[in-house]
């Protein structure tokens, strides 16, 4: 399977993704709304609740064929992947959203220029000794 590239993002898919924290919706504004009922339980796009919990999601999964499919997916991936890795909706137009899904993309080749989010060990290098000792401080107490 080929990584998934910014510029073919379209606004009239959903797409699940995974980056071993979280699985992601990520829901395209012009998206199917027959689906995007099924999933949300809304009838618009623009209705659609980003707070809106697994639990609430799946609460009929064995009346639709579509979020049994889901369903099975999501938990495949904790299956193989994490086990307790949260799921968030994330929608097309949503600043937010779309950094996150940026993120998960691959770069074309055209960009030069990698914006990904530091990880921990990049973040650690990148700190004076001072910042260090205070962040290891702080990670002591909680």
């Amino acid at each position: 399977m080929l990584p998934l590239q910014r510029e073919s993002l379209s606004q009239t898919q959903i797409y699940l993704c995974y980056d071993a924290l979280r699985v992601y919706i990520f829901v395209g504004s012009q998206a199917d709304p027959s689906l995007i009922q099924a999933i949300y339980k809304v009838q618009a796009f623009e209705q659609i609740n980003m707070a809106f919990t697994e639990e609430e999601m799946f609460a009929d999964v064995e009346e639709s064929p579509y979020l049994t499919a889901l369903y099975g997916l999501i938990n495949q991936l904790r299956y193989q992947r994490q086990p307790f890795c949260a799921l968030k909706t994330l929608l097309w137009g949503e600043q937010a959203s779309e950094s996150v899904m940026l993120q998960l993309c691959a770069l074309s080749g055209k960009q030069t220029m990698i914006t990904y989010a530091k990880d921990y060990n990049r973040f650690m290098a990148e700190m004076t000794p001072k910042q260090a000792a205070q962040a290891s401080i702080h990670n002591r107490r909680h």
